[in-house]
């Protein structure tokens, strides 16, 4: 069955990426050829624009991408905003002060800098569950004395905060204690055992129709491939919403295709099923 699609986005960690963080060359050429044919290519991932591998943001068919889910999204071919969605320093701040009083450890990204406080980051060992995680903290994180007061002291909008607890099983309760205190913000997770708050606007649904809307395609037209629950809204709002084979249960109860696993490679074989 061949689909009519003009758009396809896609998570990167868990779907694009396999396992180990590798833009494997079958995915690199399926893309390739959907482009070739005119459909465009636009990653969406919660990554700061630093975060985003070189490989993937330095491809010849990636012109556009979506990072922090939305809080920033980037027309890269000519080096400007598309859309800009953030948290103001004073809610970033209630936030972080209400964590404060959780069994976490938190960090927060402005100006497209992941930071985290340095008696956190002395205790990543403690709250990630996967070696991926840990290293990823521990070489990613920008280290501060006292990441509260360099928020002060920066003054401008937070792009995103997001905090870690040792227990993945814990994820239901976080997500709905942080929805309760601050209700006018997108709280969603990426990771078994990660919250992550942003603006209200910044979630993947509302970014692929800004994206969208900027590129003149209509959204039934677009295809989105996802596997943690911050990829819902994305899987909901395209035309076409596709699920990892290692996509949490929810994000597959919500969507229209259920792909092979990132491991095998599962954006490759759908795209190649579906549009070429």
């Amino acid at each position: 069955m061949k689909a009519d699609i003009r758009l396809i986005t896609a998570d990167l960690d868990g779907t694009l990426l396999d396992s180990k963080k590798r833009f494997t060359l079958r995915t690199i050429n399926a893309i390739r050829r959907a482009a070739e044919n005119g459909v465009v290519f636009v990653p969406a991932t919660g990554r700061s624009i630093r975060l985003v591998p070189r490989d993937i943001i330095g491809s010849d068919f990636v012109w556009n991408v979506i990072t922090l889910n939305g809080a920033r999204i980037i027309d890269l071919l000519h080096q400007e905003d598309i859309a800009v969605n953030v948290l103001d320093n004073r809610t970033a701040l209630d936030i972080m002060e209400f964590m404060d009083g959780l069994p976490v450890i938190y960090e927060c990204c402005f100006d497209d800098l992941n930071q985290m406080g340095a008696a956190h980051k002395a205790k990543i060992a403690d709250y990630t569950v996967d070696e991926e995680t840990y290293q990823m903290l521990l070489k990613e994180r920008a280290q501060v004395p006292d990441l509260k007061q360099a928020v002060r002291d920066w003054g401008g909008p937070v792009q995103k905060v997001q905090f870690y607890y040792p227990d993945p099983s814990m994820k239901p309760y976080y997500l709905e204690l942080m929805k309760k205190a601050f209700p006018e913000i997108s709280v969603v997770s990426s990771i078994v055992n990660n919250v992550e708050m942003t603006h209200k606007k910044a979630n993947k649904g509302d970014a692929l129709l800004t994206v969208c809307n900027y590129l003149d395609i209509d959204p039934a037209r677009a295809m989105a491939f996802g596997d943690d629950l911050n990829d819902l809204g994305m899987i909901r709002a395209a035309g076409i919403g596709v699920a990892m084979g290692n996509a949490y249960e929810a994000v597959k109860k919500e969507a229209d295709v259920i792909a092979p696993t990132c491991d095998e490679e599962g954006v490759a074989r759908v795209i190649e099923e579906l549009c070429l």
